[in-house]
């Protein structure tokens, strides 16, 4: 089995290492690789930067790239590309088996505010992501109730955790949150944060702790990225078997820098030192 995991940069390595590490407890038997694309275009543009037709145009020829390594399903594990899928051919997602993230996210946040109806629910990502109106849209298709969801986009934040650019990235995330803020209708005691960017993950717990400080309000992080791995079918009992053999490889179109390594796989090292590994070996692939 070949899985391939995608992202517009690095984040999207945090569902590759929970589903690493899940695949090595739950994977009876199992001989899998396991393929991080980082579907950023070589010239470094990021897909923010991009008008609508030419951001659509190179994230297809990208993954039209990622499907020749003939993985058995597509991952797509960045909020940001994932809201561009109805822009593609229907039978090209199915026949490829590409999933994305959104869905997992979506219905995160509705059991959430399913079980706690009281509170309201802050939904975090990139412009791109905010923008679509996917997380919202969906929410509201399900019969959750508007006035308590709120959406707050947050420019170039995912680029700045990759960077691990820590003083920015704190800046930034007080005037997000104060954004938001200003966006509640009805303040309530709890609220469900939704991460809804990979690259979130690795600044989780800066996340809670900036946004109890802002919001006034206790925090409930809902990241989606480990319900992402539902997408593959799993044995429902521990694995016990020494048969099980996955690979990890890192592959990227733009160069990662030196200090993008160190400072996500300082984040990967402690519980996921075989990806960090895999990251620190990646391989540049060249734009055709």
């Amino acid at each position: 089995m070949t899985i391939a995991i995608i992202d517009a940069g690095i984040g999207g390595l945090s569902v590759h290492a929970m589903l690493d590490d899940c695949l090595r407890q739950y994977g009876r038997r199992l001989k899998c690789e396991l393929l991080f694309f980082n579907v950023m275009p070589a010239s470094g543009k990021l897909y923010l930067h991009m008008q609508e037709e030419e951001r659509i145009r190179t994230f297809k020829n990208m993954l039209e790239r990622v499907v020749e390594f003939k993985p058995s399903i597509v991952l797509l594990a960045c909020n940001s590309l994932s809201v561009l899928l109805p822009h593609l051919s229907a039978s090209f997602v199915k026949e490829n088996k590409i999933v994305g993230i959104v869905d997992f996210g979506v219905e995160l946040v509705a059991n959430y505010m399913r079980n706690y109806p009281e509170d309201n629910v802050l939904v975090l990502g990139t412009p791109i992501t905010i923008a679509s109106n996917a997380h919202k849209s969906k929410l509201l298709e399900r019969g959750m109730p508007e006035d308590k969801i709120v959406t707050q986009g947050c420019w170039e934040l995912q680029y700045y955790i990759q960077q691990g650019d820590d003083v920015r990235v704190e800046r930034m995330m007080n005037t997000y949150f104060s954004e938001a803020k200003s966006k509640i209708r009805k303040p309530s005691d709890n609220i469900g944060l939704a991460l809804c960017c990979t690259h979130y993950y690795f600044a989780e717990a800066r996340f809670k702790r900036i946004a109890q400080e802002t919001l006034g309000a206790n925090i409930t992080i809902l990241n989606p990225n480990k319900e992402m791995l539902s997408a593959v079918r799993l044995s429902s009992e521990k694995n016990d078997s020494e048969n099980t053999e996955i690979s990890n490889q890192v592959y990227s179109y733009m160069e990662i820098k030196a200090h993008e390594i160190k400072s996500i796989g300082a984040l990967l090292k402690k519980d996921h030192p075989r990806i960090d590994q895999a990251l620190k070996n990646y391989t540049q692939l060249m734009e055709s």
